[in-house]
């Protein structure tokens, strides 16, 4: 009978590399500071100070692919921030422009995220402000975690969670909110969006037309959901566009601005199609990546009726490629 000789080095060796990837694909403890970072003995917390918090949509929701793994750091960091903000204030809420709740302290944050060599780096501009628009505090702090090959996620969820830990714990040792009198209390709705957003830096752009002579654009829908502050480059000049009508169905929004139009793109009246009747598209497609030139492709109606699903669209076919086929709108 053969004897088994087991090299328990090996094993001990594959059961160590295990653990350390166990242990770092779990989130880090809101409640343990960075090392270093400690919180001065002298302020209580949970601080019962109504907290608000305001990050981009566009960031709460982003997504991509790293490494071949989908990455969800709009997820990571919406729980970062619930995570943290409850671990040191007793009352926090997302900010919501529509609503009636009252909030004493706004935390406005300004996210960015850096991947390099197997790491991941939260970057974040921030603000206090009080509850009467005075600017308490404000700066960036920066954390660079690995990014965890298991789950990336968890990654950008750490280095974001590090971050909101060292501004607020920041924050409590230098203004403790409980000695400050932030008694004021208004209504979430009564913030200006304006001073919220980072207008250097527009998350979103397109191309629109316009379609009257008072000044209404017509663009896309997906181009300015979500968007506090929408506004239209004519020519060399900059002017605020507000949403008069929007579908996502359809995905077309119609902007107005102050601008009246010389020339307009005519619409028709009648939702009158023609077997191969030309369509031609303009847009400014992948920006950054392309020239900043307009681009423009030219197809014809290959038929008359759209899908049982989307009997509002009808099919386009262009030659610009054999693969590409897309569904246009009726009017």
């Amino acid at each position: 009978m053969a004897a088994h000789r087991f090299n328990y080095s090996v094993i001990f060796s594959l059961f160590f590399v295990w653990y350390l990837s166990a242990c770092g694909s779990a989130p880090v403890n809101p409640k343990s500071l960075p090392k270093g970072m400690v919180i001065n003995k002298n302020v209580q917390y949970p601080v019962d100070v109504p907290l608000v918090v305001y990050a981009p949509q566009s960031h709460l929701k982003s997504s991509f692919f790293v490494v071949g793994q989908r990455v969800e750091p709009g997820r990571a960091l919406a729980a970062a921030i619930a995570n943290v903000t409850s671990t040191y204030f007793s009352n926090t809420k997302l900010l919501n422009l529509k609503s009636d709740e009252q909030y004493g302290l706004l935390l406005d944050l300004d996210p960015d995220w850096e991947i390099e060599h197997g790491e991941v780096q939260s970057i974040i501009k921030y603000r206090w402000v009080d509850a009467n628009g005075n600017v308490i505090s404000e700066g960036t702090k920066e954390y660079k975690m690995d990014m965890n090959y298991q789950n990336h996620t968890v990654g950008f969820q750490n280095a974001a969670t590090r971050v909101l830990q060292v501004i607020i714990a920041k924050f409590l040792n230098k203004y403790d909110p409980m000695s400050r009198d932030l008694s004021a209390r208004k209504a979430m709705k009564s913030i200006d969006p304006a001073s919220l957003v980072n207008l250097e830096t527009p998350v979103s752009s397109g191309t629109g037309f316009f379609i009257n002579k008072t000044g209404q654009i017509l663009t896309a829908a997906h181009v300015i959901n979500e968007c506090l502050i929408t506004k239209a480059q004519i020519g060399d000049k900059i002017t605020m566009a507000t949403t008069q009508y929007k579908s996502n169905l359809l995905d077309v929004a119609v902007l107005s601005t102050e601008t009246p139009a010389t020339s307009f793109l005519t619409i028709r009246k009648k939702p009158i199609l023609k077997l191969g009747e030309k369509v031609t598209t303009v847009s400014y497609p992948l920006k950054g990546l392309l020239e900043a030139s307009p681009n423009l492709t030219i197809g014809n109606v290959s038929s008359k009726n759209g899908t049982q699903r989307f009997l509002r669209s009808f099919p386009v076919f262009s030659p610009y490629s054999t693969r590409l086929q897309w569904w246009a709108h009726r009017q």
